[in-house]
């Protein structure tokens, strides 16, 4: 059943069929850059390639203090949390991934309505789950953990590409930490920006989207023992670490796939597609003259073309809102995930949200 929302407090960011799409976002950036933006900016011009290859150099090896994916072998195990805008539990479930390289690896989700195994090979996963699409809350949590398809909320994923310039350097404080922060445009001229804390030297994603909290090492790595993905300042995901440990033997048998399980090319941390056309959807009649308002969620694959297949509406306010997504995504196109260079097709959550100013 439909619900009509309450207009927009002056609290409210608004905008009208604002487009986010899932780990960039432009609303995301918007939001970090107004963070950051009151700061005086030191200007890094592209051909001082001195300082660009320090700046560069500084974000990777702070992705490379939390990329728990150079270890040359670790199991983690974890508690995972859905709960609503009240912070009360919805669900709970569980997280194990077992990683003996990029070539023999295994990651099992388990909820009481669902259930999931991804198994690793050499340039090929075999995936079995309980329904055939990916829901909300296990793409929520899988941007909260930090690495896999999700584009801009990657933890072990460099932020910086091959073409990429930075273009600014600012210095701020959150939560009493003080980061530098990088603001990045790449080819396409899309701005992002990527913090780095300059006490431990690791990634800080964008406190509007995520938290990351409890910082410990793992092995010659560190990573935090609680991940949260965030919406309007809320929780609504929650990966609680228990134990991560290093220098595992796992048996063979762990990373044969079973009977029933559909292989597709890809590996376990792609570099995440990027939208590189876009078209905004038009805010149904109906919905905006009643003051309907709604994030839409679609489960999306990315093909290698670049071409978005939508696969369910995980979630929607209203169904004139759904229609509208569906054709507006459909003309979307993305230069696609990668693997070893290799373009490959991956799962995203793409979201639309409706707000009317």
């Amino acid at each position: 059943m439909s619900r009509r929302l309450p207009p927009l407090t002056s609290s409210h960011v608004q905008l009208s069929a604002t487009l986010n799409c899932s780990k960039i976002a432009a609303v995301k950036r918007t939001v970090l850059l107004l963070l950051v933006g009151a700061l005086a900016p030191s200007l890094l011009g592209a051909s001082n390639k001195s300082e660009q290859q320090q700046a560069i150099q500084r974000v990777e090896k702070a992705v490379a203090k939390t990329n728990l994916f150079e270890l040359p072998s670790f199991e983690m195990k974890a508690v995972l949390q859905v709960v609503d805008y009240k912070g009360r539990l919805i669900e709970e479930g569980s997280y194990e991934l077992m990683w003996n390289g990029p070539d023999q690896w295994r990651e099992e989700i388990g909820f009481p309505d669902y259930h999931e195994v991804q198994v690793g090979g050499k340039g090929t996963i075999w995936v079995q789950r309980s329904v055939d699409f990916v829901p909300f809350a296990v793409h929520e949590l899988r941007r909260a953990l930090g690495f896999g398809s999700n584009e801009g909320s990657a933890l072990v994923q460099t932020p910086i590409h091959s073409g990429d310039t930075v273009k600014h350097v600012r210095q701020r404080k959150e939560h009493g930490e003080k980061l530098t922060c990088f603001e990045i445009e790449g080819q396409e001229k899309f701005p992002h920006v990527t913090c780095v804390n300059d006490t431990t030297e690791t990634i800080v994603r964008d406190p509007s989207w995520n938290l990351d909290e409890n910082l410990q090492p793992v092995g010659e790595k560190v990573f935090p023992r609680s991940l949260s993905a965030l919406r309007l300042g809320k929780t609504i995901a929650r990966v609680n670490i228990g134990e991560i440990k290093t220098l595992v033997q796992f048996p063979p048998s762990a990373f044969t796939p079973s009977a029933g399980f559909a292989s597709r090319p890809g590996c376990m941390n792609p570099l995440p597609p990027t939208a590189v056309k876009k078209q905004a959807p038009q805010y149904p009649e109906t919905a905006r003259k009643g003051h309907y308002q709604g994030t839409v969620f679609l489960d999306v694959r990315i093909g290698t073309d670049g071409v978005p297949e939508i696969r369910k509406v995980v979630e929607t306010p209203r169904s004139d809102l759904a229609e509208a997504s569906l054709e507006a995504v459909r003309q979307w196109r993305y230069a696609p995930a990668q693997c070893s260079d290799q373009p490959v097709p991956v799962e995203i959550e793409v979201q639309v949200n409706y707000q009317l100013q």
